[in-house]
């Protein structure tokens, strides 16, 4: 059985994932992820992978190609899921409470999809 260890706000927490830890009894619990958490965790993400985005372009001539590594492919994909979940008609998220840190993993991915890398 899944025990939820915490209550579930999506003003504080992703909704997409949850922190899944098998207990003594054979159980399983879950916690809810906070929006701060994730962001520290997805940049991170992005930051291992930007030494394999860096070899991608070397002396390489200009296309509309954009070199991700798997690791921000993976945060993309995520932001995207977190996204649609959250503009699920009916649903109400309101004020979001976070340090901004996955606001600002977002930005960093659109600066570098809108620069062509």
């Amino acid at each position: 059985m899944t025990e939820i260890d915490g209550a579930l706000n999506p003003a504080r927490h992703l909704l997409v994932f949850m922190d899944y830890v098998d207990t003594p009894d054979g159980g399983v619990r879950s916690t809810p992820i906070s929006l701060d958490k994730a962001g520290a965790h997805f940049a991170g993400m992005i930051r291992e992978g930007r030494k394999a985005e860096a070899g991608l372009d070397v002396d390489y001539p200009s296309t509309d190609d954009v070199g991700l590594s798997t690791g921000r492919a993976r945060v993309i994909a995520s932001l995207l899921e977190e996204l649609s979940i959250r503009l699920e008609p009916g649903r109400a998220v309101g004020p979001i409470e976070s340090d901004g840190e996955l606001s600002k993993v977002a930005l960093d991915i659109s600066s570098y999809l809108r620069a062509g890398y």
